[in-house]
């Protein structure tokens, strides 16, 4: 057989040709095989994870669970129960001194409520974004999060599902149905490789927008730590006022702001704190945010609230 030259190679490429049923069926495996693969690179990436120790601290525990503005809650929330944070109008000020055993975050917090804040702007406040980073630091070096690389990496596993869903889209368009009776085949393959495209496309949007923040360790140390605290989910109506900020601090970082506004809601409306609803899924760690069986639960997940 004689071997084929450069023009007729790259005519080979042409996605024009490529409408036969085998190849069909390749694309459609390549879209599955990408899929697969995205899967378990992600899986390999989170890894298995193992929290160092010490256990992380109320404080760390929250942006463990939620992120940075689920710290921020939780630090509202301690401030709050103390009679420290004051709120009206939709700002915060500060009713009094810092309390003892108030955390770092809580402190910038209060710092920042001296001179009157809202609860969206403390992310941003330098203070408090100095002390949301040092915590974040803090939970990559004992391996409860993943670090930048691990999940940007992550983000690159869908690229080829992407890839596919264009040559898919490509594909389909150089051979839209014509009024020739011998494209009828023709076009029943190009609408299948349409179907595949998309197929591939919603895969890939799906597998890119499940971020995952913290490792499997970090997911296990959030599920053991809400079984252990159970006493400061919303249901119970569990006061924050006398338990101390480390509890207050709690109680809304694992189980996000329906505890402060289930035990304060005068406070959690004058400040215009986000109420969080129960969820089955997409919480900050991609596991499955928190949710009871009672209607005044909440979910840890980004979806939830301003952030």
């Amino acid at each position: 057989m004689a071997p084929q030259t450069y023009p007729q190679r790259m005519a080979g490429l042409d996605p024009r040709n490529l409408g036969g049923v085998r190849e069909l069926v390749a694309y459609a495996a390549a879209v599955l095989v990408a899929w697969l693969t995205a899967l378990l690179l992600r899986a390999l990436l989170r890894g298995s994870g193992r929290v160092a120790e010490p256990e992380p601290g109320p404080e760390d525990v929250a942006y463990l669970t939620g992120g940075p503005w689920q710290a921020v809650y939780a630090a509202v929330a301690a401030l709050s129960s103390t009679g420290s944070l004051l709120a009206a109008g939709g700002r915060m000020h500060a009713g009094g001194p810092l309390p003892r055993g108030a955390g770092e975050v809580a402190a910038a917090v209060h710092a920042a409520a001296r001179t009157g804040t809202q609860v969206n702007l403390l992310p941003a406040h330098p203070a408090v974004r100095a002390a949301l980073d040092r915590a974040g630091d803090r939970l990559r070096g004992q391996g409860a999060l993943l670090s930048p690389g691990r999940r940007r990496a992550m983000g690159l596993t869908t690229v080829p599902l992407f890839v596919l869903a264009v040559f898919g889209a490509v594909r389909f368009g150089l051979n839209l149905p014509s009024d020739d009776s011998a494209a009828a085949a023709a076009s029943v393959r190009s609408l299948l490789t349409l179907v595949c495209a998309m197929l591939a496309l919603v895969t890939g949007i799906v597998v890119a927008v499940r971020a995952q923040i913290r490792n499997r360790g970090g997911d296990r140390l959030v599920r053991d730590l809400r079984r252990r605290y159970t006493a400061l989910e919303p249901r119970r109506n569990l006061s924050l006022a006398g338990n101390g900020p480390a509890a207050a601090t709690l109680a809304v970082g694992l189980f996000g702001t329906a505890a402060l506004w289930t035990a304060d809601p005068a406070f959690a409306r004058a400040a215009d704190v986000p109420q969080q609803r129960a969820t089955s899924g997409g919480g900050y760690g991609g596991d499955g945010g928190y949710q009871s069986d009672s209607d005044s639960s909440c979910s840890t997940g980004g979806s939830c609230g301003s952030s």
